[in-house]
């Protein structure tokens, strides 16, 4: 059955890492506006009309591959892996991969490196991609060229070639001679090329992703919607998404190509953090300070009572390890915490005219005094 009848809706996926959108992006362009010289049409008249990619805009978040990932991948003919030591770290790109070896199908696996170096200390081969025997990658940088944009079309016709079981040779001289009759210098072509690669990048939409730089990520956030980054394109197009942490980054997708590089408003409200209005370029990544309140998890304020009297205890020392603070004559224990220290649990060891005293209600098993989100004061009893 030639590969123009085969019963498959796509004939390339291509599995990436986010990261890795720019040269995900780029493949599937040339990939879906390639055409194959007329002779060799002649040749094999059941070549497709076109290669028909799919690519997927979302990363994986449910942790599995959902129903329409796996029916995609089942409609596709080949999965096409953009390799990387980035894309090595992926979850979703290991899934993707696995699922179509699950199928019997490893064999149409093609690995596209576009950094690294596979079985090297810049490892781009993903673990689930080595469990797939000898795959022959193809690797952009081997290609031979001065110039980027060059390596990575060649590696893209050699891809063609690899997908259609054509000659390499055959297709980039036909191709490399189809460029030297639209100019006169390849250079120049090539530039052109590149200008209109970047006026078409420009006018389609892009995706972003924002990642929050706190200094103190281990203070958690408030863990409810009310935490939220909002993206402003104008009156009429705010985008915003919820922050559940801040070490993973926040993705805005399908932004109208003709706000790249522009100065845009961002703004950041979460429990714990100063509130932050900026103005800053956006790009497919950007990196976003934030401020911690130093108020959040900074200030404990506990009365010390003694479980057998019920009477206040003066004098009793709290350790903190970095501070010792003793109770006042209302057994009134106040302290700030230093913002490098904070915690929202805080061991102490808590003693009195020499004698070890303990919480009579430990928490988790321990002496532990937790910061207090309100003024009032709170009584804490001692045994």
């Amino acid at each position: 059955m030639g590969p123009g009848i085969e019963p498959y809706k796509f004939f390339v996926f291509i599995s990436y890492r986010h990261t890795d959108i720019k040269a995900a992006r780029w493949l599937q362009l040339l990939l879906e506006t390639y055409s194959f010289p007329v002779a060799i049409r002649q040749r094999k008249p059941d070549l497709p009309k076109r290669i028909k990619v799919f690519r997927d805009k979302d990363e994986l978040t449910s942790g599995i591959l959902d129903e329409e990932i796996q029916k995609k991948l089942d409609e596709s003919k080949y999965l096409v892996v953009i390799c990387s030591p980035e894309a090595v770290k992926s979850k979703y790109v290991g899934d993707e991969i696995a699922y179509f070896r699950s199928k019997g199908r490893e064999r149409q696996i093609i690995p596209f490196i576009i950094k690294g170096k596979p079985n090297s200390a810049e490892e781009c081969y993903h673990p689930e991609l080595k469990k797939c025997g000898e795959l022959l990658g193809i690797e952009v940088r081997e290609e031979e060229s001065a110039f980027h944009a060059i390596r990575f079309h060649k590696a893209f016709i050699r891809l063609v070639g690899r997908l259609l079981d054509l000659d390499f040779g055959e297709l980039w001289n036909r191709r490399r001679h189809l460029l030297i009759k639209l100019s006169s210098a390849a250079v120049l072509v090539l530039a052109a090329i590149g200008v209109l690669l970047f006026k078409t990048m420009r006018a389609r939409p892009f995706d972003v992703s924002v990642q929050l730089q706190d200094a103190y990520s281990h203070l958690p956030l408030s863990q409810t919607h009310t935490d939220s980054l909002y993206l402003y394109l104008g009156d009429e197009d705010v985008r915003s998404a919820v922050v559940l942490d801040t070490d993973s980054a926040i993705a805005f997708y399908n932004i109208p190509g003709k706000f790249k590089s522009d100065p845009v408003k961002m703004s950041f409200r979460a429990y714990g953090f100063e509130p932050l209005d900026t103005v800053m370029p956006l790009g497919q990544s950007v990196d976003l300070p934030v401020a911690r309140d130093s108020s959040t998890y900074g200030h404990i304020r506990y009365q010390i009572r003694s479980n057998a009297t019920d009477t206040p205890l003066s004098g009793v020392t709290v350790d903190f390890g970095f501070a010792q603070v003793t109770t006042d004559e209302q057994g009134v224990l106040d302290v700030q915490i230093p913002l490098e220290h904070q915690q929202v649990y805080y061991p102490v060891v808590i003693s009195r005219g020499g004698e070890e005293y303990h919480l009579t209600y430990p928490y988790r098993g321990g002496d532990c005094l937790a910061a207090i989100e309100s003024e009032s004061l709170q009584i804490i009893y001692l045994q």
